[in-house]
């Protein structure tokens, strides 16, 4: 059976019940015959099975024979054909580490944000600087218009506006773009 396939492996105590119930000649699965044993040993019951790929046993120390109840202190689960014994893990460690697995997942998605949007505030500056010179430029423009009223009419030459046109790369067109869609995709969620 499955609880004696598991007291051959190494997570198997010596000194439980089963052992005790064994040497007297009763059969340790059966529950009734655990109920029998001594109050301060542990015991291992078989919790679940589904065959034949998996056992689920639970290590447990009886606390009232006459109730039934015993703490649970762990469990251990024998799968596959090759019978492999394995301890379960708890459930702190289960929820500590899919934690872990979602901080990690959360700080690669900040850095990968960050390194995208860390050359925004050059960039900034940058185009900034360009506003500022294309501003430059047009009261430039008017003042000179302004400044040649005998060559022409003032009125028109102050109304025409100075284009200067707007100098980005591709590269930087196609990283504005990108830096566009990552905030529009972020601001939907």
């Amino acid at each position: 059976t499955a609880l004696e396939y598991f007291e051959r492996s190494p997570f198997f105590d010596t000194n439980s019940n089963n052992t005790a119930l064994r040497v007297r000649g009763l059969n340790p699965a059966d529950e009734a015959a655990l109920r029998t044993g001594l109050m301060d040993r542990l015991e291992f019951a078989l919790a679940e099975t589904h065959e034949p790929h998996l056992y689920v046993v639970r290590k447990q120390q009886r606390i009232s024979s006459a109730a039934g109840r015993a703490a649970i202190s762990s469990y251990y689960y024998i799968l596959g054909h090759e019978r492999y014994t394995y301890q379960a893990p708890t459930l702190h460690a289960v929820v500590n580490a899919r934690l872990r697995r979602a901080m990690h997942h959360v700080r690669a998605g900040f850095n990968r944000f960050k390194d995208d949007i860390g050359p925004l505030p050059r960039s900034l500056i940058e185009h900034s600087k360009q506003q500022e010179a294309k501003q430059q430029l047009q009261r430039e423009g008017s003042l000179i218009a302004a400044m040649d009223l005998e060559g022409g009419d003032a009125a028109a030459a102050a109304a025409k506006p100075v284009a200067v046109p707007e100098v980005l790369s591709t590269s930087e067109q196609e990283y504005w773009e990108k830096t566009d869609n990552i905030i529009m995709h972020v601001l939907r969620r």
